[in-house]
């Protein structure tokens, strides 16, 4: 079946310029901004997303992994995706198992590199 004008979905997205020296976010240049002419307006309405809170405390054991090049970003960090693999592996095999398991909020406090 096609659905003619019905929305599907929405996207949007921010990006960052990376001091590749630094290795860390930076200012936007000019030149670069006239260059690419990007765009003021937003597809949603929300523009704030409310940052997540760490928890006081946490009784959690410890995962440790090595982080493989294939996991690796073209800016030398793990992919977020794989961050999320991580944590299931990471979870008990019950815990895994609910439902619950499949809603996560992600907090990036430091990324993972290769060693």
């Amino acid at each position: 079946m096609i659905l003619l004008g019905c929305l599907l979905c929405k996207a949007s997205s921010k990006w960052a310029f990376i001091d590749l020296t630094k290795n860390s976010i930076t200012r936007i240049p000019e030149d670069v901004i006239t260059l690419y002419k990007p765009e003021e307006k937003s597809v949603f309405e929300e523009t704030d997303i409310p940052k997540i809170k760490s928890p006081e405390t946490t009784d959690v054991p410890s995962f440790s992994f090595h982080v493989q090049r294939k996991d690796i970003d073209v800016n030398q960090h793990m992919h977020n995706l794989y961050y999320l693999d991580y944590a299931y592996e990471a979870l008990p095999q019950a815990v895994y198992e609910l439902p619950e398991a499949n809603y996560f909020e992600i907090m990036y406090k430091t990324g993972c590199t290769l060693r």
